[in-house]
């Protein structure tokens, strides 16, 4: 090497080992919320109308009017 090839190499070096630390760090970051979160059950919501009866009193779906 040269001495004016030596600094972008080292700049080359030390950007490359951060990209690689940031990358590291945002999937260990996403394995822990990962493990730490519970599953979401898509199914388990209350039903936006209950047939023949009106709203149903625990529905709390955002597609309903307001009865103001």
């Amino acid at each position: 090497m040269t001495q004016d090839t030596r600094p972008s190499c080292l700049r080359r070096l030390r950007a490359t080992w951060r990209a690689w630390l940031l990358w590291c760090v945002l999937l260990v970051l996403l394995a822990l919320d990962w493990h730490a979160s519970t599953p979401h059950r898509r199914f388990d919501e209350p039903a936006p109308l209950a047939l023949g009866h009106g709203p149903a009193a625990d529905a709390g779906h955002c597609s309903l009017a307001p009865t103001r």
